[in-house]
């Protein structure tokens, strides 16, 4: 954010390097010593664009936040993740065009079980278990009744395609 990168911009490229996933984009920045400025390509709104980004030091815990300060959001702690209500901004932000009934994933925390499952900001949780989901509330409620074994999450990504995913909590 500091470097002027916002929720919903697609990263193609990091000094040069194509990105072709999630873990390669986690793994070139994790590459870069902390303090050096390298060139990161991305796709904002359709057109490509060139910042030069100063990559510091990864934080400690501290969750890697996708929406602005005061969004409504609840957190699991023990997953990793924070989730939001779906509002129109949040669906634009981050790429919907149909409406999903589910809550959206605002924060993934690193090195947590929801980061180990390849899970970002911007993906919709659908179901935990079999339960369907439509509120933080009722997710964090279908949460509490999981198995201490591990929790299985039905999830969406803006395109519409969508999984399940196991988390295994800490």
């Amino acid at each position: 954010a500091e470097a002027g990168l916002q929720p919903g911009d697609f990263v193609v490229a990091i000094n040069g390097d194509d990105i072709n996933s999630i873990n390669d984009l986690r793994n070139k920045v994790a590459g870069v010593t902390p303090g050096t400025t390298v060139p990161v390509d991305f796709y904002r709104d359709g057109e490509k664009q060139t910042l030069d980004v100063t990559v510091a030091s990864a934080p400690g815990d501290e969750p890697i936040v996708g929406v602005q300060p005061g969004e409504p959001q609840g957190l699991s702690s023990q997953l990793g993740l924070e989730v939001a209500p779906f509002t129109p901004r949040l669906a634009r932000q981050f790429g919907y065009r149909r409406p999903v009934q589910g809550v959206l994933i605002t924060a993934v925390a690193p090195a947590s079980p929801a980061a180990a499952a390849g899970l970002r900001p911007g993906i919709a949780i659908l179901q935990v278990g079999n339960t369907p989901i439509d509120t933080v509330e009722a997710f964090e409620q279908a949460l509490a009744e999981q198995s201490d074994r591990g929790i299985r999450l039905r999830v969406a990504d803006p395109s519409g395609r969508s999984s399940f995913v196991f988390l295994a909590p800490e």
